[in-house]
């Protein structure tokens, strides 16, 4: 079963509501709206962000966020 777009967002909120003025002004920068992805080798994982050519991903298996190119 996919991680629901749900959890996704309590997982973006919790985070934002941690994070100082300085990081909040950079993800208001890199964010987007959530947008499932297929990580090779390891499935169906969540854009939430990115920086140039990387991408920023909410990794329901590690339940934390990870980057790649």
């Amino acid at each position: 079963m996919p991680f629901p777009e749900e959890k996704v967002w309590d997982e973006i909120n919790d985070g934002w509501s941690r994070m100082s003025f300085k990081q909040r002004n950079l993800w208001s920068v890199i964010k987007r709206m959530p947008e499932e992805w297929e990580l090779k080798g390891y499935g169906p994982c969540w854009i939430v962000a990115l920086i140039g050519d990387t991408v920023i991903y909410y990794n329901h298996f590690e339940h934390g966020f990870n980057r790649s190119p």
